[in-house]
């Protein structure tokens, strides 16, 4: 799959691009979701959802700190492997706006996608290791069983 591409971000001082995330409950560790940055082949965990997407970005931003600092491009580092880029899409292929889960179903979420930003200075004069990362507008995320096409798309 391909990767982001750089975009020019606010202003024509900052670059930035998403990167991909692949999170899901843990099978042998109740209340523990994983999460797995496609983009960067990083994998963490942590507790329930919101403890995973935590520690995804703390990922992330170390990555991106020590490849910047020793002069690394951290986008041309391998992605993960095929087999978590077909979940991805199974997951936005046959999921639902996260938003739309009632809390009392979320037991029965199998996955959820969603992507973070990351931006970085382009001038010079700027700090070359300021990062952002923040969440995508979106997340989707796939029930237990659900195959249908959701209406959204």
């Amino acid at each position: 799959m391909a990767r982001p591409s750089e975009t020019v971000g606010r202003s024509n001082m900052e670059k930035f691009c998403n990167v991909t995330v692949l999170l899901k409950p843990a099978a042998d560790l109740p209340g523990v979701w994983t999460a797995h940055c496609l983009h960067l082949d990083l994998v963490t965990q942590g507790e329930g959802f919101i403890g995973a997407m935590a520690a995804i970005r703390e990922a992330v931003q170390l990555v991106l700190d020590v490849d910047l600092s020793e002069g690394r491009d951290p986008l041309t580092r391998p992605s993960a492997p095929e087999e978590y880029w077909s979940q991805f899409s199974e997951v936005v292929k046959h999921g639902a706006p996260f938003d739309s889960i009632a809390a009392a179903d979320m037991a029965s979420v199998s996955a959820v996608v969603t992507q973070l930003r990351i931006s970085r200075p382009l001038h010079p004069a700027l700090d070359a290791e300021f990062f952002e990362t923040l969440p995508d507008p979106w997340v989707i995320a796939k029930v237990r069983g659900s195959t249908q096409q959701p209406s959204h798309c």
